[in-house]
């Protein structure tokens, strides 16, 4: 292990020797399976899978020189982490036994070290006493008659190992935070891309509707006018078969009544014969065949009349499936997850809307403007999650931390303020709209 290179001088300190105190470590042995993996369902017998080991180093060999001090060991079959390993060695170290070294140490011990700038509480420093460096840990910094007091040693370093635990616990918690949230966008977009196909083959039923909808109108249009070119075609032959029997510009009324006179000269006279006799014949047929035309007319009337009914109907379910499409789209558009930024400057004045119209950000002087709070705008619902992102007081990168809120459409309105960090300069908030 290589020295610190902070070192603090101690003019005095108390030594406490300490002695192995147990000799056996034991605990719950906890193990997380991968994701679609099914164990089989442990017997209600109210006992806990668990495991001991004895601790490292020389074992006390008297009758009562054994001990026993504990440590829950984790497992995680999807992340390959465990902290069991871990945890036996730092269990050990915290039980064997050893020399401690503690002294409070005042600003003439620092010399050119400043406390909060050169080391902070937690960090190993070298402490030179007797003319040699002891590596001990700061556990804490006080302010005793207007000047800063170092508190050194009285502990073990190997505490360390305890907090890179738990930062481990926590880094596996939002692993599998992270791992659902994406499994929940994979299932949302597969939902999305469903609704979108079946919108899809929607209008194209609807345009393939339309478009047969057109060709029977098209058909219809041509029958008529085939009807309509018949019926002109059996005009233009009464009118010559009028002209024909009564003479140039005769009308069918003037032929009735020329053949009514000649029928009464016929009988007046009592004659006839054969060609008298072909000029009603040909008049009845020729009447006979206007009115088979007329009927034939009025059955492709009826027919077109039939096709423009249909049209219509198609045209009014396309409008139905414009509207559809337009209702789907806008529900995609609600569902879809958004993002939205703010800065710390935008809103510690004022209250602040961003550009988006999505969110209004408000300060709380009550916690010095490290808290806020976020207002929901519109009327969607669902959940959000509020990336926020600091610098410490040396103005050094401090990470990100993140918070979860849910929107509901009583409750929009929430308030926000991170735990490990001094404040937030600046917040990303991304929204998973549930309606």
């Amino acid at each position: 292990m290589s020295l610190p290179v902070v070192r603090l001088l101690a003019d005095g300190g108390d030594i406490t020797v300490g002695r192995r105190v147990s000799t056996f470590i034991y605990g719950v042995m906890n193990v997380t399976l991968a994701d679609g993996v099914v164990g089989e369902e442990p017997e209600k017998t109210g006992l806990e899978e668990g495991y001991i080991v004895r601790a490292d180093g020389d074992v006390p060999t008297g009758r009562f020189d054994f001990g026993f001090t504990r440590h829950d060991a984790s497992m995680h079959m999807g992340l390959h982490t465990s902290d069991m390993e871990q945890g036996i060695v730092a269990a050990s170290r915290r039980v064997e036994g050893g020399v401690f070294f503690e002294r409070d140490i005042e600003p003439g011990g620092f010399g050119r070290w400043t406390p909060g700038v050169d080391f902070r509480v937690g960090d190993v420093v070298g402490v030179v006493r007797w003319g040699r460096v002891i590596p001990l840990p700061v556990t804490a910094l006080n302010l005793r008659d207007g000047r800063w007091v170092a508190h050194v040693g009285g502990q073990m370093i190997h505490d360390a190992e305890k907090l890179r635990s738990q930062n481990q616990s926590i880094e596996k918690t939002i692993a599998d935070e992270r791992r659902q949230r994406a499994k929940e966008n994979k299932d949302q977009s597969r939902r999305i891309d469903a609704e979108s196909d079946a919108r899809r083959r929607a209008v194209a039923d609807v345009d393939a509707k339309a478009v047969a909808a057109g060709d029977a109108a098209k058909v219809a249009d041509d029958k008529a006018k085939a009807a309509q070119a018949t019926a002109d075609d059996a005009d233009g032959k009464a009118k010559k078969l009028a002209e024909a029997l009564s003479g140039g510009g005769a009308t069918i009324p003037t032929v009735m009544a020329d053949l009514q006179r000649l029928n009464r000269q016929l009988q007046q006279n009592g004659e006839g014969g054969a060609a008298d006799q072909g000029l009603i014949p040909a008049y009845i047929a020729a009447n006979t065949k206007r009115w088979e035309l007329q009927a034939e007319l009025d059955r492709q009337q009826d027919a077109l009349a039939e096709a423009n009914r249909k049209a219509t109907d198609a045209n009014t379910a396309a409008l139905k499936a414009q509207e559809a499409l337009a209702l789907a789209e806008k529900r995609e558009n609600r569902l879809r997850p958004k993002m939205s930024t703010a800065f710390q400057s935008d809103w510690l004045n004022e209250p602040y809307t961003t550009p988006d119209g999505m969110f209004l950000f408000e300060t709380d002087k009550k916690s010095l403007d490290r808290g806020f709070y976020i207002t929901a705008l519109g009327d969607w619902v669902g959940q959000i999650a509020v990336f926020v992102s600091n610098v410490d007081f040396a103005n050094n990168a401090a990470g990100t931390e993140i918070l979860l809120g849910t929107v509901t459409k009583t409750a929009r309105r929430g308030f926000y303020k991170a735990t490990r960090l001094v404040g937030a300069s600046q917040v990303v908030v991304l929204t998973i709209p549930s309606e």
